[in-house]
């Protein structure tokens, strides 16, 4: 829904009230002082499993600033964002006016998530302005929406090195590169970013270090007979992959589900009704991957770690057309799409060579068949060494 000129004067009139009812609340938060030299942020458990090998390795040097309360007992109040945004109460009406093209869209249609990025905006920027003499560096894994992106502009406009860590498969509708170095999973990404637009960013290619713990167990060889269903919020869909569970069930063959976080409890329901087993919301991918023997899905990038993980990927395109979103069909990693659950059945039937589609999936992490294999973490410290941000 895009919003008008009289709504967006009636969302300021009742910020300004809101704010005035609690104003001690306001005046009460001050943009802190940063004491740690690598300042992180991670706001989904995704970002967070990206960052966390680095964050963890480099111990005390770190301090989190997120927005979700599951990670952090210090988000900032709701009402003192609203104080902060309507600083801006003047260029609401001019951007409503002047915003061309997709500037434009995004602004009409997102209207009413902006007074937190600039809440946040106004709040980090002074709080890195202050801390400038300790922070060494700003660290995220998203570079395009949340707080994670508002900590890259804060952190630059007060002259702090911003370093980015991918956390997913990149696609060509990502924005051009603007932190100062870049540690990406691989060529693809590399190529994607680069065609996105000019940038002055350092790019390196390490893998990804999420990885690099579950590529040193020794499960990581064992034969499983497990079948993985995975299960998305896009492009998948729901019938025809609760027909492939109740094929498998019928051919007796193990097979475990795992749904988007995200997903609707209704949907959930019509397979838990059936006793089929459920991957548990906090047993984390990989490990799920390494129970499994194949992973079936539709465009995921579940895909992409269960090849990195030694495992089968079987793009399921459940919807019977194939979009191979990230491209794994078109790189050779996963097999030909299948376009129905039989199709699933087959190929979970015919041989795989793990190896070859494995060196393929090279493109998309750089470590793969290399000494560096699992030891992307490492490689991570090393440059910031050699970059003088590490002693």
């Amino acid at each position: 829904m895009r919003v008008t000129v009289s709504e967006i004067l009636l969302d300021l009139k009742k910020k300004q009230q809101e704010v005035k009812i609690n104003s001690a609340i306001v005046k009460s938060v001050q943009p802190k002082e940063l004491t740690k030299p690598f300042v992180f942020s991670f706001n989904t458990n995704n970002q967070r499993e990206a960052l966390l090998p680095l964050y963890e390795s480099l111990g005390d040097q770190t301090e989190l600033i997120s927005e979700n309360g599951d990670f952090t007992n210090e988000l900032l109040p709701d009402v003192y964002l609203k104080s902060e945004y309507l600083k801006y109460s003047s260029k609401m009406l001019g951007w409503f006016y002047s915003f061309k093209g997709r500037d434009r869209k995004v602004f009409r249609s997102r209207y009413y998530n902006f007074y937190r990025r600039l809440g946040q905006y106004n709040y980090y920027l002074e709080a890195f302005k202050r801390s400038k003499g300790s922070v060494k560096a700003y660290v995220a894994s998203n570079d395009h929406s949340g707080l994670s992106q508002v900590g890259f502009v804060a952190a630059r406009k007060a002259g702090i090195p911003t370093i980015y860590l991918q956390h997913a498969s990149v696609n060509e509708n990502f924005p051009p590169l603007l932190a100062d170095i870049a540690f990406l999973d691989g060529e693809d990404a590399k190529e994607k970013y680069l065609a996105a637009g000019k940038t002055k960013t350092e790019i390196h290619l390490v893998g990804s270090l999420k990885y690099d713990p579950y590529l040193k167990r020794r499960e990581i060889d064992e034969a499983k007979e497990l079948v993985g269903v995975c299960i998305g919020m896009v492009y998948h869909d729901i019938d025809e992959n609760f027909k492939l569970c109740e094929a498998l069930e019928k051919a007796e063959t193990p097979f475990c589900l795992r749904f988007h976080p995200l997903m609707d409890e209704a949907v959930q329901k019509r397979f838990t009704d059936r006793g089929w087993e459920i991957s548990d919301k906090e047993e984390k991918a990989p490990d799920f991957i390494l129970r499994c023997g194949s992973i079936v899905s539709g465009d995921s990038n579940i895909l992409l770690e269960a090849i990195i993980l030694k495992r089968q990927p079987i793009y399921f395109a459940s919807m019977g057309t194939s979009v191979d979103y990230y491209g794994f069909v078109k790189e050779g990693i996963c097999k030909e799409a299948c376009l129905s659950f039989p199709e699933v059945l087959a190929q979970l039937q015919e041989p795989f060579d793990l190896s070859t589609h494995r060196l393929r999936a090279k493109r998309y992490n750089d470590t793969l068949g290399t000494e560096n294999e699992g030891h992307s973490t490492e490689m991570v410290v090393d440059q910031l060494r050699k970059q003088g941000l590490l002693t």
